[in-house]
């Protein structure tokens, strides 16, 4: 099982129990209903969570796709009472996505 998310139709899922991206799907939705996807981690001790690579079943997602889609997403409440700081990285390896989030400001903080 792996840490995986996809934007359907505008909304974003992210599951951490999926091995394909499809499986973020319900019934009735399909490869036209997805803006894209990727991988995520969630760092607890920089209480980052990083958006990273693409989807191999729906491709990568656009970067304003992401953040329009996660300001409607109910975090979880650790997520908000932690202020996780989210990151976008459209790298396919974490190591460097990591990287890269500690040198920027994050695209978005979980409210």
């Amino acid at each position: 099982m792996a840490n995986k998310w996809l934007i359907v139709d505008g909304q974003f899922r992210m599951s951490a129990s999926v091995e394909f991206h499809k499986e973020l799907l319900r019934q009735g939705e399909g490869k036209s209903n997805t803006q894209g996807g990727g991988w995520w981690h969630l760092d607890r001790a920089t209480l980052s969570l990083l958006l990273y690579s693409k989807s191999d079943d729906f491709g990568p997602a656009k970067k304003e796709d992401v953040l329009d889609a996660i300001k409607k997403f109910k975090f979880p409440l650790y997520m908000i009472q932690n202020k996780i700081k989210v990151f976008i990285s459209s790298s396919e390896w974490a190591g460097v996505a990591l990287s890269q989030a500690e040198e920027k400001e994050p695209d978005w903080i979980c409210q």
